[in-house]
């Protein structure tokens, strides 16, 4: 009967030992940190939203960024000014968009382009975010939900998965 106790006793220590294990493997993959020289793989995005009342003052706010990034040498990948509401987008207002690009010192240079945007949006509502990962349906959502930096009052974002392509 003795050793038949102590098995039962070293069997229910194992288990408990293997549950604690497991917790802990499964905390520290949820609290694992995401760093952004791993994880920031496509550049950012600005958006800004506006109302069309007030289209003259964000494309004066869109041309002024766009000095003020040419002026510090900050590349972009793309711009644009979109008054149109496209149906396959997750940007349910018209806005003005600028696409940062991989490139050296990026993080840096994104912190003098967001300082610039909090002291001159004025009345817009800005959204940046990365383009992580590989760029799946998964990650855009991600991207525009989950990874946002919002300046202003937040804008209800269209994230219907249907909208948002793998890319190759």
């Amino acid at each position: 009967m003795f050793v038949l106790d102590n098995i039962k006793q070293d069997f229910f220590m194992y288990k408990y030992f293997l549950s604690i294990f497991s917790i802990v493997l499964f905390h520290s993959s949820i609290h694992a940190s995401l760093t952004p020289k791993d994880h920031v793989t496509g550049g950012y995005d600005v958006h800004a939203y506006f109302n069309m009342e007030d289209q003259e003052h964000a494309y004066q706010v869109y041309e002024d960024f766009l000095a003020f990034l040419n002026e510090k040498q900050i590349a972009i990948a793309s711009s644009g000014f979109y008054l149109k509401i496209f149906e396959r987008s997750p940007h349910p207002k018209p806005m003005w968009e600028v696409d940062f690009k991989q490139q050296d010192h990026l993080f840096e240079k994104m912190g003098l382009a967001i300082t610039w945007l909090m002291l001159n949006r004025e009345r817009l509502s800005v959204l940046v975010h990365p383009n992580t990962d590989k760029r799946t349906r998964e990650s855009k959502i991600r991207d525009h939900t989950i990874y946002t930096l919002w300046m202003g009052p937040s804008v209800d974002l269209n994230v219907d998965p249907e909208i948002f392509h793998d890319e190759q």
